[in-house]
């Protein structure tokens, strides 16, 4: 009589499932078996499946994903890989937002500077002195 032994060759990542003469392999979760012997990615952000946050973009990963806040937006709670992006609140988190003839105003994702009366908006954030001498050209 030959012995004859079978070995798993299941594909990483996957599991061998032993049965009664013979086995067969299960791939590990995120990932999908196409063939005996083949396990591939499954791209949960291409097939949106992720569940990310309105305001977050979605990172695939070999077998898993997660989820990154936009710009202007912080991960509650910061390590997860499913966070709720809450708005970053620049005008109380960031020193010095906008300059002191200005008053910052909070928008969602961003800010902008409000110049006080005798001062005008140069972008967003940045205010110039009018020359009330001289208002028709400024």
């Amino acid at each position: 009589m030959q012995n004859m032994f079978l070995f798993c060759r299941c594909p990483t990542p996957s599991k061998c499932i032993n049965t009664p003469g013979s086995y067969y392999c299960v791939c590990d979760a995120g990932w999908k078996k196409v063939s005996a012997f083949q396990c591939i990615d499954i791209d949960e952000c291409s097939q949106g499946i992720h569940g990310c946050d309105a305001h977050s973009s979605c990172v695939n990963l070999p077998g898993s994903w997660k989820c990154i806040c936009n710009k202007g937006w912080y991960p509650e709670p910061k390590n997860a890989r499913l966070p709720t992006c809450k708005g970053v609140n620049e005008c109380v988190d960031v020193p010095n937002s906008c300059p002191v003839q200005s008053e910052c105003i909070n928008t969602e994702g961003s800010y902008h500077c409000s110049c006080l009366p005798g001062w005008r908006n140069r972008g967003l954030y940045a205010c110039i002195d009018i020359n009330e001498c001289n208002v028709w050209n400024y």
